[in-house]
């Protein structure tokens, strides 16, 4: 299979995934499934197939009533707003169930202490707060606690800053004097993740046959894969948020902090997350919908009820020694069309310890890029690390603005006009033709403007050409327009 096979391959399940998840895909991919000739009626007829997948072991009645119980999960998700549950009234559910989790799992008998994470960033701080190293014994002084949570609101006025580190500091501070020594601890998430995605998730699967009558496997993996797509879009679209963090090398402490959270998504490492779990959905369907047909083993079907019950109030939660840190909903958010973070306008999603973050098209960018764009300078084009990012400072600043001010050197001229390029760190060449508008200003004088052509494209007049769809041997124009 070639590069344009893959890609076409590629975008044709991005394209089946995004209709699960509600995107209006013939809009949204139209363009690309014109250059790929993807077909409308080859992507309808795929996700006909990828309905049918794995569910031959329902009726029709059935499997209306399993989409019916995804989509009250999904309603769950769908939610922003203020928690409805004060937080002690949560801890009182949570607590019982966490502690279950702690003795049978874990083998640990003491309670851990649970701390709501009402945004990313606080879980992030707390990520590198808790972790326990070889030789790392000391606790964060005040001090050393607030530079390190000052980090994640670098972009927030200091009434802001004020606002959202005020808590944080004090819940710290009570943390640190109730636990001491004790607050720091072994990261439990990976031997908890290896248990359920492994261990529990196989006798899950092994236990389904007595309900099915079919193959488990294609039930979990091919039925419920894109059904759940709503729900996993929804909640690693809130979610999945990376932060960067310097490290003092002066404080022994602070030593090796940079690697966690540092260049990966905390969400997907550090925490269990329901968008993880997509087979308790199927199995909780089984066990809360479908019992006649059959039932799971009393410890499976324990543990199964505790992960639902888990989910049920809060979207995730990432397990410590001694804490167990949960996973609140953000009380604003604003997606695009692909259901992905955006908002020109303001802060694309807000939780309610105060920290937000503004992004375009899914992409997180600087406060100033929103609400004060004007201010943007070549400077920062040039300095931006991700491609994404700079192709949308670009698209803000003017393509053939920023070709003019940056500096762009011309590679060709001819009668038909003027191919200038700038080359870009990591990613393609921004190539443009410059020609001149055929038609008179009201003052006598002939504007010039900028289309953007293909990087490959080396002559003024096969630019030109390209604009109408043409190759440079065809287009011999009488007259310019």
């Amino acid at each position: 299979m070639n590069s344009d096979s893959i890609r076409r391959s590629n975008i044709f399940e991005t394209i089946v995934r995004a209709s699960f998840a509600g995107v209006r895909w013939r809009e949204v991919f139209a363009e690309l499934m014109t250059e790929l000739s993807i077909s409308p009626d080859e992507v309808e007829a795929k996700i006909v197939e990828k309905r049918e997948m794995g569910m031959s072991g329902l009726t029709p009645a059935e499997l209306s009533m399993l989409d019916e119980y995804i989509g009250e999960w999904f309603n769950l998700v769908d939610v922003a707003g203020p928690c409805p549950i004060p937080l002690h009234e949560l801890t009182n559910q949570i607590q019982p169930l966490v502690n279950s989790f702690y003795k049978d799992t874990f083998k640990i008998s003491t309670p851990p202490k649970i701390v709501f994470c009402q945004s990313p960033a606080k879980l992030a701080i707390y990520m590198k707060v808790l972790l326990a190293r070889k030789g790392d014994t000391a606790i964060y002084s005040a001090t050393e606690f607030r530079t390190l949570a000052q980090q994640v609101v670098s972009d927030f006025t200091p009434d802001e800053q004020s606002e959202f580190l005020t808590p944080l500091e004090n819940e710290f501070e009570q943390l640190n004097a109730e636990q001491g020594p004790q607050l720091k601890g072994k990261s439990l998430n990976y031997q908890l993740l290896e248990h359920v995605l492994q261990e529990f998730y196989a006798e899950i699967k092994n236990q389904t046959a007595s309900f099915l009558g079919t193959d488990s496997a294609d039930f979990f993996d091919q039925g419920l894969y894109h059904r759940f797509e709503p729900i996993h879009r929804r909640l690693s679209t809130i979610f999945d948020i990376d932060f960067y963090f310097t490290t003092p090398e002066s404080n022994p402490h602070w030593r090796q902090l940079a690697r966690m959270m540092s260049t990966m998504s905390a969400f997907n490492r550090e925490t269990w997350g329901f968008w993880q779990g997509y087979f308790l959905v199927g199995a909780g369907f089984l066990l809360e919908r479908m019992s006649e047909r059959g039932s799971f083993f009393a410890s499976s079907e324990k543990e199964l009820r505790q992960w639902l019950s888990l989910f049920r109030l809060a979207p995730w939660f990432s397990f410590f020694e001694n804490v167990c840190l949960v996973g609140m909903y953000p009380v604003e958010l604003h997606l695009d069309e692909q259901l992905r973070l955006n908002n020109r306008t303001g802060a694309a999603i807000t939780f309610s310890d105060g920290w937000r973050m503004w992004a375009f098209n899914g992409n997180r960018v600087p406060r100033r890029l929103v609400e004060a764009p004007e201010t943007l300078t070549i400077e920062d084009i040039n300095n931006a690390d991700n491609v994404n990012i700079r192709r949308i400072m670009i698209e803000m600043y003017g393509a053939s603005r920023y070709l003019e001010d940056s500096g762009s050197r011309m590679i060709h001229s001819d009668e038909y006009g003027e191919l200038y390029q700038r080359v870009i760190p990591d990613d393609e060449p921004l190539t443009m033709v410059r020609v001149k508008n055929s038609t008179m200003e009201s003052d006598g004088t002939f504007r010039h403007y900028f289309l953007r052509v293909p990087p490959n494209i080396t002559t003024a007049k096969e630019a030109v050409a390209w604009t109408f769809a043409m190759e440079s041997e065809e287009y011999s124009p009488e007259v310019e327009t």
